[in-house]
This record gives C-alpha cells, sequence and structure tokens, in this order.
C-alpha cells in the first residue's frame, strides 16, 4: 500500500464483536476460510487468494484485484443494483 502512497499502519485486524450490529454490505475475502454468518442486506464473497507467505508480487495483485473490484461495488451501488 505504501507503494500507493496510501498509509495503513494505523489499520489492524479487527474481531467479528467489533463491527456494527446493523451492515448494509458485507464483502469477504474468501482466502480459503469459512467466514461466520452475519446479517446484512447484501453479501459477496470475493474469492481471493491468501498471499501471506509468498513474493511480494502476490500482495500487489492482490491488492490490485481488491482496488477493481472495490470500484466495481462503488459503481453497482451508485446504479441502484444494491
Amino acid at each position: 500500500m505504501e507503494e500507493m502512497n496510501i498509509n495503513i499502519s494505523k489499520h489492524y485486524p479487527k474481531l467479528l464483536t467489533g463491527i456494527p450490529e446493523e451492515i448494509d454490505i458485507l464483502v469477504t475475502m474468501g482466502c480459503n476460510v469459512v467466514c461466520p454468518y452475519v446479517p446484512c442486506e447484501h453479501s459477496e464473497d470475493w474469492g481471493l487468494e491468501d498471499p501471506s507467505g509468498g513474493p511480494i508480487e502476490g500482495f500487489r495483485e492482490t491488492r490490485d484485484i481488491v482496488k477493481k473490484k472495490v470500484e466495481e461495488l462503488i459503481q453497482r451501488v451508485k446504479n441502484g443494483e444494491l
């Protein structure tokens, strides 16, 4: 993320108990794990591979996929598709 001039140094993984009770859109990443049920208006799983333990290129590829998918999700919301 630093390569994109985005500072995420103050971000950290959070427990599910820390998320709001009412969620409009929930996105899970996949990463070969089963996510617990979280009630929401819309959910989707992006089925991404976990780059942990791999080369930096895997992190870059995952970052770029997430960026594209977020942009697509924003457009779908703006178009009233969700």
